[in-house]
């Protein structure tokens, strides 16, 4: 069983109620002291959220609860109390619910929000993601877009709560058919409109990346734990079951098919176009939208009469005008109505023109689109980088419950291929590893082949030596002559020679240094400018696709220096 803190084993009990975890230490077990503190904490609690007082107060409190009993010496340490997997759930909700983060007044801006996020990650790091029991408390209901619809949009107070609320559960729509939970499809949904924000919404994305980045860390500890205690289990199918139970598969068990797998990758590569914000819609109703401003309030008070009798509401059905505005089916609007530089300058305008065949994502101000920030820039693609590793760790450990590792590696082909050359760049050969050095080969080898003009043999998994790297890959051009396609073959041979080096099989001898020079030379003079119709941004492609050759042919150089001077 893992532990909590240092050398204390973390037995989870239930006190007068109350859910805790009893530190227990190799002489004695320590026991809550103050139970009506703690209730007194709890009761406080749901008041405060109940009345949708959501401040700091609430999980100010909680996390006092959380670390009072922790220290570093197990002979000091007191009872941890774990918060509820509902409190859990809600928690998650406000580190991005609109009216907590983007649309909170600015006194208020974010700070219950950044109070929930402490919790989660300290309840993570102190309690642990298989004893707080994130499995339940981050789960998806099996409710499809209809209902949730109906939900949403229900005046009835009897409808937007659930009617079967046990006892001890926040009785508020925020909690319920109001969280993250309900409100998106899936987690893949989520994931897809978060990144659709890391390129499409700059404010939304600041509240999004937080989120990711937690439940990442989530998901990737709570399947490292039970992996561990999979392995010490007495019989298999508590193995199974324990493996099954965790956060990462709940949410793969149902992407049993093809398709439903290139949706998951859809979402993990979700660009902000047209299409990608059509798929992966936003999660909570007009979140994009900017918080009024008080001055703009007050001119509308006081420009508006109410007049019952003659129609005129003054500002009283405002907001839910407002609301309207979103069509029904939640689909992208034209750009007139979506938000420009004049409002956040991280913000685009799209063009849905109607009769219009183009889908192209359009900078507001005319800019070029910018290498990575096509896909957000660096730190959404290192999320990206994330959710890949994490499929492939799966994918390896268990792929009786989702999927081999070549079949896995032939999605992420499929996805990665495509991308421009300084994208590609980023998955196979990143400047810092994100999948293991087996894996990152293995894909790196099934990208080159058609580049290369090999047959498609399939996913090769087999280990890579220096005689193959030498023969096949090395010395080699791309198949055609376009600067991109010999820039993506120098950076996937070069995330090759990388891989070998790490393992420490890569020995500079003379048939390396000839195969080396060879390809950095066959790929620098053979390559020519794409002939179709040079666009400005297809010229602009190019011209970093051959600083990339370059930048890429000096980095392989270097490595043989490095070998030569016996650096490595």
């Amino acid at each position: 069983m893992p532990t909590s803190l240092d050398s204390t084993v973390a037995a989870p009990v239930i006190i007068n109620g109350l859910q805790v975890i009893v530190l227990v230490t190799a002489t004695e077990e320590i026991y809550l002291e103050d139970k009506a503190y703690a209730n007194h904490c709890e009761r406080d609690f749901e008041a405060h959220i109940s009345n949708k007082d959501t401040d700091l107060i609430s999980f100010n409190l909680l996390n006092s609860l959380l670390v009072s009993g922790t220290s570093s010496s197990p002979e000091h340490s007191g009872p941890v109390h774990v918060p509820t997997t509902q409190q859990l759930s809600l928690a998650a909700t406000l580190v991005v619910h609109p009216s907590q983060t983007t649309r909170a007044a600015p006194a208020e801006a974010n700070r219950a929000a950044n109070e929930a996020l402490r919790l989660l990650r300290q309840v993570n790091t102190i309690i642990g993601p298989v004893n707080a029991n994130f499995a339940t408390a981050f789960a998806f209901p099996s409710l499809s877009h209809g209902r949730l619809r109906t939900w949403k949009n229900s005046t009835n107070a009897s409808d937007t709560l659930p009617s079967n609320l046990n006892d001890g559960d926040i009785n508020t729509e925020i909690a319920n058919t109001g969280s993250v939970w309900h409100r998106a499809e899936d987690f893949w949904q989520v994931v897809g409109w978060a990144l659709n924000c890391s390129v499409a919404w700059k404010m939304r994305w600041q509240r999004w990346e937080l989120w990711l980045d937690f439940m990442l860390t989530a998901l990737s500890d709570d399947f490292d734990q039970r992996l561990e205690q999979a392995k010490q289990a007495e019989n298999g199918h508590d193995a199974q079951d324990l493996l099954k139970e965790s956060l990462i598969l709940q949410n793969l068990l149902s992407c049993n098919n093809r398709a439903a797998r290139r949706r998951f990758m859809r979402a993990i590569f979700a660009d902000g176009d047209v299409r990608s914000l059509n798929e992966f819609k936003e999660v909570f109703k007009n979140e994009t939208k900017d918080r009024k401003s008080k001055e703009t309030n007050t001119v509308d008070r006081k420009a508006k009469k109410l007049n019952i009798d003659e129609g005129e509401f003054a500002d009283y059905i405002d907001d839910e005008d407002e609301d309207d505005e979103v069509n029904e089916g939640g689909d992208v609007q034209s750009s007139s109505d979506r938000p420009t530089t004049t409002t956040d300058a991280g913000n685009r305008a799209f063009s849905t023109a109607i009769g219009s065949k183009s889908h192209e994502l359009e900078w507001s101000g005319n800019e070029a689109i910018n290498g990575l920030d096509r896909l957000g820039g660096m730190a959404s693609i290192l999320h990206r980088q994330r959710l890949l590793a994490l499929l492939s760790k799966v994918a390896e450990t268990t792929p009786a419950y989702f999927v081999t590792l070549e079949d896995l590696l032939d999605l992420f082909t499929e996805f990665i291929r495509p991308l421009p050359t300084p994208l590609l760049s980023m998955f196979v050969s990143p400047p810092s590893p994100y999948l293991s050095n087996h894996v990152q080969t293995s894909l790196n080898r099934t990208l080159l082949r058609p580049l290369l003009g090999l047959s498609d043999s399939g996913v090769d998994t087999t280990q890579l030596d220096q005689a193959q790297l030498e023969n096949d890959y090395l010395p080699w051009k791309a198949n055609s002559t376009t600067v991109s396609d010999n820039a993506k073959v120098s950076l996937l041979v070069e995330g090759l020679l990388r891989g070998l080096l790490s393992r420490g099989d890569l020995h500079l001898t003379m048939t390396l240094q000839r195969a080396v020079e060879w390809g950095v030379e066959a790929r620098r003079t053979c390559m020519d400018w794409d002939g179709r119709k040079r666009t400005a941004e297809r010229r602009q492609e190019e011209e970093w696709s051959e600083m990339v050759l370059e930048m890429s042919a000096a980095r392989i150089n270097a490595i043989l220096d490095a070998l030569n001077d016996g650096e490595i």
